[in-house]
């Protein structure tokens, strides 16, 4: 193989590796969501009565939004003709708080990315999370990932 062809073929493989790369990230954006502060469920909702680790819902009208936080006298208001709400908790036998949350979009896909910071102590903890989106993405899959 000559030079000329040589280096002609790392071109070549290295065009592909970067339209490669161009690609994916195309696939991948950043969602707007409002994340919201609340904190905890109602009783007899399904986040406050689950004996999971972990619970997750998708809420997609007033009437279920009602159960898990109507009792709350800091609920937000979410008109559900323009959003829907991602919401979750994660219990720890240790002290913990939500350090951070995102919502990625790929392949049609949304990633709920949360991080839970665990803290040295023995107190039972809590940590709920929840996010508000807009409605259009209510048909998408949902994947919520929780990292603590």
């Amino acid at each position: 193989m000559t030079y000329k062809n040589k280096t002609s073929h790392i071109l070549i493989v290295l065009f592909v590796f970067i339209v490669l790369i161009g690609c994916s990230k195309e696939n991948m954006q950043s969602i707007d969501f409002r994340s919201l502060s609340i904190r905890p469920a109602c009783d007899g909702s399904i986040l406050k009565s689950s004996t999971n680790k972990e619970e997750t819902l998708i809420i997609t009208s007033e009437q279920m939004f009602s159960k898990e936080f109507g009792c709350l006298t800091t609920a937000p208001e979410i008109d559900f003709k323009t959003h829907f709400v991602l919401a979750g908790l994660v219990a720890f036998n240790n002290c913990a708080s939500l350090k951070e949350e995102a919502i990625i979009e790929e392949n049609n896909t949304l990633n709920y990315r949360v991080q839970i910071q665990q803290a040295n102590c023995t107190a039972l903890d809590t940590v709920y999370f929840s996010a508000a989106l807009p409605i259009r993405y209510k048909d998408h899959q949902i994947n919520f990932e929780i990292k603590y």
